[in-house]
């Protein structure tokens, strides 16, 4: 597919042989960035479309508890897709949403529903989190799922931080929530 989401002349059609969704889901392979001869450029096909969902999905994996079936994370990918529940036979089930997916095994949807609130978002320097719970750590993630920083203080310095995306991982007593925030 395109960054704009449109499926292109060379992706594979559905369904299979058997008469089963093919594709399961869509990533993007026109003009996708890669390393080629050690220098970032550009590239199309369904050889770059495959690594950005096996990567995406990777993550995810490393993201979960162990014991979630293999099965289960194959029905919710599909089922947070951008065509679920209507699949198409050039796109399965749509693009992929791995950040949905991950927060359907976490219950988090909604900053009210968590009652956390992150403020002030976007941010240049500090970054403030406020609970009725007590704040047993706060992670601080890259796009990527890495780690960049952990606290336990409700005011979080992010100035030495690139700007972007990244997503706090709030831990109380009381559960789990996983908030995004935008460094200016």
């Amino acid at each position: 597919m395109t960054a704009q989401g449109a499926s292109v002349s060379f992706s594979s059609y559905g369904p299979n042989s058997s008469g089963v969704i093919k594709p399961d889901a869509a990533a993007r392979g026109a003009e996708t960035y890669t390393v080629y001869n050690g220098q970032l450029t550009q590239a199309s096909g369904t050889s770059l479309a495959n690594p950005v969902a096996a990567g995406g999905i990777a993550c995810l994996l490393q993201a979960l508890p162990q014991n979630i079936s293999r099965d289960e994370i194959r029905n919710r990918l599909k089922q947070n897709a951008s065509l679920y529940p209507n699949p198409s036979n050039q796109m399965g089930y749509g693009i992929l949403n791995l950040y949905k997916t991950y927060q359907s095994f976490l219950g988090v949807y909604d900053v009210k529903q968590t009652k956390i609130q992150i403020y002030p978002n976007p941010a240049k320097d500090i970054v403030n989190v406020k609970t009725d719970s007590p704040i047993n750590s706060i992670e601080i993630y890259d796009s990527l799922g890495r780690i960049i920083k952990s606290e336990v203080s409700k005011t979080i310095n992010i100035s030495e931080l690139d700007r972007g995306i990244y997503f706090l991982k709030v831990k109380t007593a009381s559960g789990e929530s996983i908030e995004k925030i935008i460094k200016e």
